[in-house]
Parts: C-alpha cells; structure tokens; sequence
C-alpha cells in the first residue's frame, strides 16, 4: 500500500492523538434542560445556517448531520457535496462518510451481545478467548475486555508506520488476525492503573468477536447489528463494496483554495474504525442505544447491557469525567453526555448522546478541516439551558503552584519504537505555565485554583487535576477533556528538556569533529607522508559518528507529520546505520587507549580523541534510550 499524506495526524494522535477536545470544547456542558427542540422548523433554520456557516469557515465541501429525540429522528440533512469535481450533493440517506473510530461503538455493542449469550465475561483474562494469537502480558493482572473498552490495558500507542495508509485498486488488506500478528503493540503498564487511547486494543476485540461467535468480524457485524436495524447504507469492510461504493463521499485534504481529493484510507485495525455509514443509519445507531438496546422492534442488545454500557467503568479521578464501555464521557451531571470522536484523514465525525434526556447528534465532514465536535457542541448550547455553578478561586496557592508548572508528556506514546522520538520533537508535550495572579497556562487557555490540585477553565467548564505522589511532588496530570489519556510529570535528568539538551550537545560535539577533521584534511594535514596511517584513519574513524548523525537529520521530511504515512526509506536506512556507532565505539576505545599508552598524537589530541571517544559512548546510550538505532 502507499502511505498517504497525514497532515492531520496530529489531531488523530490527539483524537485523540495528545490533547484531543480542547478545540472542540467537549467537557463544556453542564447540567440543564432541554428546550424548543420540538420547534422543527426553528431547529431546521437553526441547523441549516450552522452547518453551512461551518463548511464556510473550515473550507470543507460536505457534510452530514443527524438528530434524534425520544426514539425519532427529528432532523436529517445533508450539506454541501459529497463529490466536490462531479457535484454530486451529500444526501443524508444514502451517502457513507467514514466514521472512523466511532466503529468502536458498534464493535463494544457486538462484545456486549456475546456476553449476554455467555460466551464472553468482562472480567476474565482475554488470553483464554484467543487461540491463535496471544497477548504478551508484562504485569502480572490479566488484560481483560473491560481494560480494552476503557483503553486502560496499558499498551504503548502503535509504531509511526502502521496507522493509516491509502487504498489503491487491488492492494491487498490484512485480515484483523495478520494484523495483530505484525502491528500488536507492547504493554507497558499495569492494566487498570491509567488510560491511554489503544486502536489495537479494540482490533484484539475484533478478534475476539471473531473467535467467540465463529463468525468473521464484517459477518458479524452485518448479520447482528445493521441487518436486524436496516442499516443498509452502513458498511465495515474496506475497501467499500461494489453495491454501495458509488454513495462513498470522497474525502478532501486539508487547507485553502481549490478543494483536493484524496483516495480511499485503510485504519491499520479493521475493528477500531473501519466504518463508513450515513446520518440516518447512525441516527438508528444512537437511537438503538438511546432506547436501551431496541430499535423498532428489534432488540439487539438487553436494556441492562445498554445500561451497562453507558455507565462509568473506569475514571482517573472521580470529579473528571470517565470512561464508559467504549463510550467517552464528555460531560456528567443531570444531563450526562457521552459519545465518540472519529478522525480518518479526510473525514472528521463526531457522536453525542445524552441519555437523559434522550436525544443524540451525528456530525461528519468529508474534510481534513471540517469541525463536526464544534459544530456539535453548538448545537447542544442552543437546545440545552444550563445553570452554571460558579467557583471561588483558592488564596493559597503558593506552595503548590510551583509543583504543577513545567511538561508533561502524554502517556499515548511510543516507548519500544522509534516514535518514542516524536517527544523530543515536542509532540506529545505540554507546558503548564505560570501566567500570574495564581493561575497556570495550558494550550491557550487558562486556569485557577478551586480545590488543592484542582483547577478549572477560566472561560469555560474545563478541568485539570494535579496527582501527586508519597513525596507530595506531582506526578500526572489528569485532563477532564479527555478521559482516555493522561499525563505524566517529566522532570529532572530525565525530563524531557534535559534529554533534548543532552541530545544537541552530543550533536554539536560529533559534528564538529567531523568539521574539524574536513578542515585538517582541506588544509592538507592529514595528507603529510610524516604522519603514519594509523593516525590518519583513527582521525577519519572520529568523524564517521558526525557524519552518520548529519545523514540521519538530512533525512527528515520538511513536514514533520509526514513521518506519520511512514518511515522514508532514507530515514530508515540511517536509523540502520546508527548500529554503526557499535563497532565505531570499540575501535574508537581501543585506539584511546593505545594513544595515551604509547602516546601517539599530541597531548591537545589525545585529550579532544578521549572526549569524540567519551561522546561516542554516551551517544550511543542516547540513541538506544530513544530508540534512533534501527528502524
């Protein structure tokens, strides 16, 4: 397959890629009652003019939306064109957006049905469903399916080149077995201790949902939940079949001027988003659980599994929101919201339920710049009064505003492969700030002080708390925003800041050696019949460390995010011969050692080799800690 572009791959990472819903103004609804929704005409003005104020502000050709209320659908349009070149207009009916990880909603559903019949337990070790695959398992409490579907398993996030690649005709797809086989990450923390985002931990669900019923995952999901709901314009196989292809929205690519279509994207994990669907059969979906699990007549899960399923299972902190089965919390209170974000390259979409009050809204955009979270929330503003509670900042904060300042790093993060080093790029990283009269900075927004540790959003509901740990230093840092990550306190010699230092130091002392060696060879110095070949080639070998670690910074992509379509076979092939620094070391030692032993060189040189000898040892550890040695 050919790796695509993923300009937006930062906001999947933050969909939960690394601060995923601060832009979207998720944890933002208090509670509140509902009003003038039964004004259809007004609800239509309503929506009409939002979504096309939307498709205008974001440059996006199309888009899609659904509401339903007290078991109906109320509203269901379509904006825009779902082919930009050939003008064929979105139809709400027929035209399949991709709904990306919102596909985790119907693969929980389809775990939730199989426990129901008993064939799956929520709490038992996943390693006992799998025959032909087994998890590794580096704690000594089994992963269970509850850990799966609240992301708290503790895998690391997926390698850099195994997220989303484009499809081309005839390009073959892994089944979700092979692609456990090749892309399954590793664990590396206890399950149940902190969240972190995990696709591949929803694709082992797949397989287990394979396993259980017998039935291949797509059977499955056709025969068991669209079929009994007459969702006829929903599919989860990629690519998309011949039956329905022609209503597939083409997606677009991010920025201004003229609109650029892209191909076709895979997920890597069929079962974590792999979904394209209409509004009006995700408006079936979000009715069906609305309706604790029944959807015309048809029950397709048992109101206490839907019951189950909506409630919190897992939470960092109890005044944060949390996670249900799969669903996300985005707001608590009287009129709880939860729901799912998904974010495919060129198609961004977004669910929210809120089963209080019995009502739900599907957005999608066909557009790497659309804004279906925003776009929801306004909705929800309008239709949803709410009292807001006000909150006192604390006086006594200055002993601990100190201890929340400095970075954090997200603990959706490479930690055995090479995208470990995207934290020394700074994705992945935060900074909390000081912006004075007791408050903190944190990605534009601002903060004060309403509990010990407990901080809210000046201009909104937004949440932060501080966890500290037995010495009373903080640790973590939990974001309401967004429940299924968290945040860890990077300090000290292995803060990040410290190890971004270390990293330009060992560069700059390697390259100039490498300088220094081109400026005596210029100048002839290496050249003299008088200086014997043992010199000359122990001064060439010094400069090898620069020259292989000037390859392999000439080999990043000028977008940085590039790097998230795949390793560029350049970049790969320097990562490769960063092994090199090895042998490189051994010679450059042992001919240290001889230099100061039979004093060869001056003393000036013997001293500069000891320290190139020094920089290499301590580059090379580097370069293992984060992972820059093979690809």
């Amino acid at each position: 397959m050919k790796s695509s572009k993923l300009i937006i791959m930062l906001a999947i990472m933050i969909s939960m890629t690394w601060f995923p819903g601060l832009a979207s103004g998720q944890e933002q609804l208090p509670a509140g009652r509902i009003h003038e929704l039964d004004n259809i005409p007004e609800l239509n003005a309503f929506m009409d003019g939002a979504v096309e104020a939307y498709l205008r502000s974001s440059h996006s050709p199309g888009a899609t939306v659904s509401i339903v209320k007290g078991g109906k659908i109320i509203f269901a349009s379509g904006y825009g064109f779902a082919d930009f070149e050939k003008q064929i207009p979105v139809d709400p009916q027929t035209t399949l957006f991709r709904i990306a990880s919102i596909t985790k909603i119907f693969t929980a559903t389809a775990i939730m049905q199989l426990v129901e019949q008993g064939k799956l337990d929520l709490d038992t070790d996943v390693n006992s469903y799998l025959t032909d695959f087994k998890v590794k398992n580096n704690f000594p409490e089994p992963i269970t399916l509850r850990h799966l579907m609240t992301h708290s398993a503790g895998f690391e996030e997926s390698k850099i080149d195994q997220i989303i690649v484009d499809y081309e005709q005839g390009d073959s797809v892994n089944s979700i077995l092979e692609d456990l086989k090749i892309h399954f990450p590793e664990q590396v923390r206890a399950p149940g201790t902190y969240a972190s985002y995990s696709n591949h931990g929803i694709v082992l669900m797949g397989r287990i949902i394979e396993v259980a019923s017998g039935e291949p995952y797509h059977d499955y999901i056709e025969q068991h939940i669209l079929e009994p709901m007459g969702m006829h314009n929903t599919t989860s196989r990629e690519p998309i079949p011949d039956q329905i292809k022609e209503n597939m929205s083409v997606g677009y690519h991010e920025g201004k001027g003229p609109f650029r279509p892209g191909p076709f994207s895979l997920g890597v994990g069929t079962a974590a988003g792999s979904i394209s669907s209409s509004a009006l059969d995700m408006a079936k979906f979000m009715i069906m659980h609305l309706q604790q699990g029944e959807y015309e007549g048809h029950r397709i899960i048992s109101a206490e599994t839907a019951r189950t399923m909506q409630s919190r299972q897992f939470a960092h902190d109890p005044r944060l929101p949390g996670m249900a089965l799969q669903f996300i919390e985005y707001s608590g209170g009287e009129d709880r919201t939860i729901g799912h974000s998904g974010s495919l390259l060129r198609h961004l979409s977004e669910m929210i339920l809120v089963p209080g009050l019995d009502m739900g809204i599907f957005v999608s955009f066909n557009s790497a710049n659309g804004q279906p979270g925003r776009l929801a929330q306004q909705f929800l503003d309008r239709y949803i009064t709410s009292e807001e509670k006000t909150y006192a900042q604390l006086n006594d904060t200055a002993d601990r505003l100190p201890l929340v300042l400095g970075s954090y790093l997200t603990l959706r993060r490479g930690y055995t492969h090479f995208s470990k080093m995207a934290l020394l790029m700074g994705i992945g990283v935060i900074e909390v700030s000081n912006v004075g009269n007791g408050k903190i900075g944190l990605a534009g927004s601002q903060y004060f002080e309403i509990e010990p540790f407990v901080f809210r959003q000046v201009d909104g509901q937004a949440r932060l708390v501080f966890k500290t740990d037995n010495t009373g230093s903080v640790s973590h840092m939990l974001v309401g925003i967004n429940p299924t990550s968290a945040y860890e306190k990077s300090t000290g010699f292995e803060g990040i800041s410290s190890q971004q230092l270390i990293g330009m130091v060992l560069t700059t002392i390697l390259v100039l050696t490498t300088l220094i060696w081109i400026f005596r060879s210029f100048r002839g110095l290496f050249v003299s019949a008088s200086i014997p070949s043992f010199e000359k080639n122990a001064w060439r070998l010094s400069a090898v460390p620069g020259i292989l670690l000037l390859f392999l910074i000439s080999t990043f992509p000028a977008d940085i995010m590039d790097m998230l379509n795949g390793i560029p076979g350049t970049m790969s092939l320097a990562l490769n011969l960063n092994y090199l620094f090895f042998p490189i070391f051994a010679v450059l030692a042992a001919i240290t050692v001889q230099a100061w032993r039979k004093r060869y060189f001056s003393t000036f040189d013997r001293v500069q080799y000891s320290v190139v000898t020094l920089t290499v040892l301590v580059a090379l550890w580097w370069l293992n800690k984060w992972n820059i040695i093979g690809s």
